[in-house]
């Protein structure tokens, strides 16, 4: 797996989608897991560094899960998804619009 750090802290994973971005708080998280089965957390974070969604899942191979953060304010938030031993997978800004 490829992961790449980029200038700004961010850590890029070229088999993980965000998308739609910029969204209304519903968006898709796509993953590359991998042949064995994984548990991943994913949690959104606000400018403050305060998770404000959380959820964890245990898949493998292509992993979509659709999320939905409900009645959260617009803004910059920050995505980030970890492996069950704490090991950073992607994190991307993501924008949500009210």
């Amino acid at each position: 797996m490829l992961v790449i750090s980029g200038a700004a802290g961010l850590t890029w994973n070229p088999n993980a989608k965000v998308y739609p971005n910029p969204n209304n708080g519903q968006f898709t998280v796509s993953l590359a897991l991998g042949d064995q089965m994984q548990t991943v957390t994913i949690a959104v974070l606000d400018a403050l560094g305060r998770e404000v969604y959380r959820v964890r899942k245990t898949d493998m191979g292509l992993s979509e899960t659709a999320l939905s953060l409900g009645r959260i304010p617009g803004g910059i938030y920050l995505l980030r998804v970890t492996s069950d031993s704490d090991v950073l997978l992607h994190q991307q800004k993501i924008t949500i619009r009210d």
